[in-house]
């Protein structure tokens, strides 16, 4: 999972989220190496593992209001989670995260958590799009997030656009 942040003089950054997880791949059960999409190297998350590190040694301090985010997953079951969630100081209230949940028969809903805890005493979804079903396949998505828009790409196509 990345997060591609735009800076204001039109550079990027990019954040592997992995990171924190891949430097405990060897310390916690819950973690393990696993062949991705077409064979290359993944990361095995089992369920209710909670990776908890300071947001501050991958992420800025305030979020760039344009970034992009990319993953590829592989769900094991429809039960859902976050794929990741930046929580306030208090532990209340996701800042920033993806959460990915079954919805319906043969769907799943992708949303955008993008909520500014300094104001807000409850997480806001900013955006929502339901995909088809890919437990247990291999999915790419990314969301990109322009301005008062974003944007769902999902298998490499331009899925759906909320503003």
């Amino acid at each position: 999972m990345v997060i591609n942040f735009k800076k204001r003089t039109d550079s990027e950054s990019d954040i592997d989220l992995l990171v924190p997880v891949k430097s405990l791949l060897n310390e916690r059960v819950e973690l393990y190496k696993a062949k991705g999409l077409e064979g290359f190297p993944a990361v095995g998350i089992k369920r209710g593992v909670e990776i908890v590190v300071p947001y501050r040694q991958y992420l800025p301090r305030k979020f760039f209001r344009n970034f992009a985010f990319t993953a590829v997953v592989q769900p094991d079951d429809r039960q859902g989670g976050y794929l990741f969630a930046v929580v306030n100081p208090l532990d209340t209230v996701v800042d920033l995260g993806v959460l990915v949940e079954a919805a319906g028969d043969r769907q799943t809903k992708i949303s955008l958590i993008y909520t500014d805890s300094s104001k807000e005493t409850n997480t806001k979804v900013l955006a929502s799009f339901l995909v088809p079903e890919f437990t247990k396949n291999w999915t790419k998505f990314a969301l990109e997030i322009q301005d008062d828009s974003v944007v769902l790409y999902f298998r490499c196509v331009r899925f759906a656009t909320r503003q």
